[in-house]
C-alpha cells in the first residue's frame, strides 16, 4: 500500500532541492471531504519545530510570519499561532463549503518574514472578575473565576458567559436570578459518589466550590483565539476531588456564526468515583440570560433530530445535538449544544423551556483523564433566516468528521 509522505518528508526534499534555512518554504495539500455537503467551518493544520520545521527556520518565526493559502485560485485567510515553549506553530482557517465527496488541492506558503497574520495577543482580566477572550476586537467569552470565602455565594463555580455579536452584552446568566446555581456554560454533577460519600458539585452546598488554580495557555488573534486554565472540585474539607483542565477555543466563522469548541479532562484526584446525576442536574450546560425584572419571561424553543426520543420531563435520548432558539436584546439567536461523539454515550439532554439546556452522562472517573468534548454554536437567526433541522444535522457531522489536510510534496 502506498504510504502518504509526512511533513518532515516533504521539507527534507525541499531543503535537498537547494533551499536555505530562511527560504519560503511551500506545502501542497490535499482535503477530501466525505459523503456529505460539508458546511464553511474551521481546519487546523500543526507543524512542529525539529520535527516538521528545521529548527532554523523556526527561530525565524518567533516574531511573527507571513504565510499565504491558496484554493482553487482562491486566497483563504488563515491565521498562524507559534507556541514558543512547545515549539510549535499552529495554522488555522475557515475553509469554504464542500460538496459530497469533494476533494481540493490547497497551497500553503510560509516565510519568517514580517508579523501580518500571526496571533500574538493574550487575553486580560477585567475589572468585574474575569477574564474577556476577543476574536479580532469582540469580546466572545468572559471566563468568571475568583473564590472569595466572603462572597461564596457569587464565587464558589468557574464559568463562561457568552457575548453577543457585538460583544457588549451577555447572552448567558450569572449568580442570583431563579437558580443562582445556573451561570452561563458550567459543569457539575448532582450525584457524585465515591464508595458511601456523596457529593452535589452541581449545587455546591455543604462548602463544596470549582474554584480556579491558574491559566495554563491562551492566545487571541482575529480569526480564532484560545485559553485553557486548570480548575480544582474541591470538598467542604477543603480536599482536592476532581481535577480539571478546561479548554476553549473560538472561532469567527462568519458575521453570524460564531464557534466556541471546548474541550475538558477530567481526573480523580482522591481516588476513584462516579459522575452521576439526572438530566436537569448534571454535565455541561448552557444557561441562557434571565428577561429584566417587569420584562415577559424569556421563552426557548428547541429543534433535535427526529431520533431524539422523549422522556418526560424535558428529557431526551438519542440526541447528539440540541439547538435552543431565543430572543434577546431585540435579535433573535440560536445556540447549538453539540455533544462529541468521542463522549461517554448514552447520553441524556435535558430542555428547559427558561433556557437551560445540555447533555450528561455516567461515568467512572480514575487517575487517569476522562476527556470531553463540547461544540457550542452561537448563530445570528435574523442575519441567516429560519434554522433548518437538515443543516444543523451537516453542522454536527462536520464537527465530528474533522477536514484533516494530507500533505504531498510540492
Amino acid at each position: 500500500m502506498r504510504s502518504t509522505p509526512t511533513l518532515a518528508s516533504v521539507l527534507a526534499l525541499l531543503l535537498s532541492a537547494g533551499l536555505s534555512a530562511q527560504a519560503e518554504l511551500g506545502w501542497k495539500l490535499n482535503l477530501a471531504n466525505g459523503g456529505f455537503d460539508r458546511p464553511e467551518g474551521p481546519v487546523s493544520l500543526q507543524l512542529s519545530s525539529g520535527r516538521e520545521i528545521p529548527t532554523e527556520f523556526y527561530s525565524g518565526l518567533a516574531s511573527g510570519s507571513r504565510a499565504t493559502l491558496w484554493s482553487g485560485g482562491r486566497q483563504l485567510e488563515i491565521e498562524l499561532q507559534v507556541d514558543l515553549e512547545e515549539g510549535s506553530l499552529e495554522v488555522h482557517w475557515i475553509h469554504p463549503a464542500m460538496g459530497a465527496d469533494s476533494k481540493q488541492r490547497l497551497e500553503l506558503r510560509l516565510s519568517p518574514m514580517t508579523l501580518e497574520s500571526a496571533a500574538t495577543g493574550e487575553a486580560k482580566d477585567t475589572d468585574a472578575g474575569g477574564r474577556d477572550l476577543r476574536v479580532g476586537d469582540r469580546r466572545v467569552l468572559r471566563y468568571v473565576y475568583g473564590f472569595d470565602p466572603e462572597r461564596r455565594e457569587q464565587t464558589y463555580k468557574s464559568f463562561h458567559h457568552v457575548y453577543d455579536f457585538a460583544g457588549d452584552e451577555f447572552l448567558t446568566k450569572g449568580p442570583g436570578g431563579t437558580f443562582s446555581h445556573h451561570r452561563g456554560l458550567f459543569l457539575g454533577f448532582n450525584q457524585m459518589q465515591q464508595g458511601e460519600r456523596k457529593m452535589d458539585f452541581w449545587h455546591c452546598h455543604e462548602g463544596l466550590r470549582i474554584e480556579h488554580q491558574r491559566f495554563v495557555a491562551g492566545v487571541e488573534g482575529g480569526l480564532t483565539s484560545s485559553s485553557a486554565a486548570l480548575i480544582s472540585w474541591i470538598d467542604g474539607e477543603g480536599e482536592q476531588i476532581v481535577e480539571e483542565l478546561r479548554q476553549v477555543r473560538a472561532w469567527k466563522v462568519s458575521d453570524s456564526r460564531r464557534i466556541l469548541d471546548f474541550e475538558i479532562r477530567l481526573s480523580a484526584m482522591a481516588g476513584e468515583l462516579e459522575l452521576a446525576g439526572d438530566a436537569q442536574h448534571a454535565g455541561f450546560q448552557f444557561r441562557a440570560r434571565e428577561a429584566p425584572e417587569g420584562e415577559p419571561e424569556l421563552k426557548v424553543t428547541y429543534l433535535r433530530p427526529e431520533a431524539g426520543e422523549e422522556q418526560g420531563n424535558d428529557v431526551w435520548l438519542g440526541c447528539d445535538w440540541v439547538a435552543g432558539l431565543f430572543e434577546q436584546d431585540g435579535r433573535n439567536y440560536a445556540v447549538v449544544h453539540m455533544d462529541a461523539s468521542s463522549n461517554p454515550r448514552p447520553n441524556r439532554y435535558s430542555t428547559r423551556e427558561y433556557g437551560r439546556f445540555g447533555s450528561t452522562f455516567d461515568a467512572k472517573l480514575a487517575a487517569d483523564p476522562l476527556v470531553l468534548r463540547y461544540r457550542i454554536l452561537i448563530i445570528d437567526v435574523d442575519a441567516e433566516g429560519p434554522l433548518q433541522v437538515d443543516r444543523l444535522i451537516r453542522d454536527y457531522r462536520a464537527y465530528t468528521e474533522v477536514l484533516r489536510p494530507e500533505l504531498v510534496p510540492g
